[in-house]
């Protein structure tokens, strides 16, 4: 039971995880380029159009990740 569930949750967890990274990075990259060109309108709408989105990934990865914290594998002895 619990190795399914851990099959299950890993790819949920690396991939919310991994889009979560990239939507931040995206961000503050395109805000970055805000501040050199002096488009402050860029920055809010980079900022206002992928912020829920990194949300929800980042919640969707911190809940997994504390799923899986109790489905490590057992050691054998």
């Amino acid at each position: 039971m619990k190795e399914n569930l851990r099959k299950i949750i890993l790819p949920i967890f690396t991939v919310s995880l991994i889009l979560f990274m990239v939507l931040g990075a995206i961000i503050v990259l395109v805000q970055l380029f805000s501040i050199i060109t002096l488009n402050g309108a860029l920055s809010i709408s980079v900022y206002e159009g992928l912020k829920l989105w990194a949300i929800r990934f980042s919640a969707v990865a911190g809940f997994a990740g504390f799923a899986m914290s109790y489905l490590k594998k057992e050691k054998s002895s």
